[in-house]
């Protein structure tokens, strides 16, 4: 694929995750879900191009998402949880046991992390995230549903919508 093209695709998806992060922070009901349809944009970058694109693309988005969004929960939420995407692929080529111990190793640290700048630094009141043993058991079980998920929707983008939109002859 030409540098033009690679280019071109990142500052598009960066800024359609910049446009869906807004409408988490303009929504608060839609932030989780902003962050995760974020996730899955920076997972297609990923995909199609590889190499530091997608790194780019999410140091991108995390940038102009602190300094453009009047709500900063889902900049946070996805300088912390959006290089999932892309450390997913790498987690992926482990054993099986170790795969998961390094998923949920990160997914703590990141929660852990969250918790401390919600709370912390933007000094979110009614955040509504705290350090208790129910919030890192119901975060740990949602994110054991959105990798399970995340990982049907990039099989279904790599097998059916690539084809379907013959993006596989595009992004050669």
């Amino acid at each position: 694929m030409k540098y033009q093209k690679k280019i071109a695709l990142c500052a598009i998806l960066s800024a359609l995750n910049v446009l869906v992060l807004l409408f988490g922070a303009l929504l608060d009901v839609l932030d989780l879900t902003a962050g995760a349809i974020s996730m899955l944009l920076v997972a297609i970058i990923y995909i199609e191009i590889k190499g530091y694109y997608p790194w780019l693309s999410w140091a991108v988005t995390t940038a102009l998402s602190f300094l453009i969004l009047p709500n900063k929960a889902p900049a946070l939420l996805f300088l912390l949880l959006g290089n999932y995407a892309i450390l997913k692929f790498y987690f992926e080529t482990l054993p099986r046991v170790f795969c998961w111990i390094c998923k949920f190793a990160w997914f703590n640290i990141a929660l852990t992390l969250l918790i401390f700048g919600m709370n912390q630094v933007l000094m979110l009141p009614d955040s509504g995230y705290s350090f208790s043993v129910l919030v890192y058991a119901v975060g740990n079980a949602a994110f054991l549903f959105l990798d399970i998920c995340f990982t049907i929707l990039l099989r279904f983008y790599r097998t059916e919508v690539r084809r379907r939109l013959h993006l596989d002859r595009l992004f050669r």
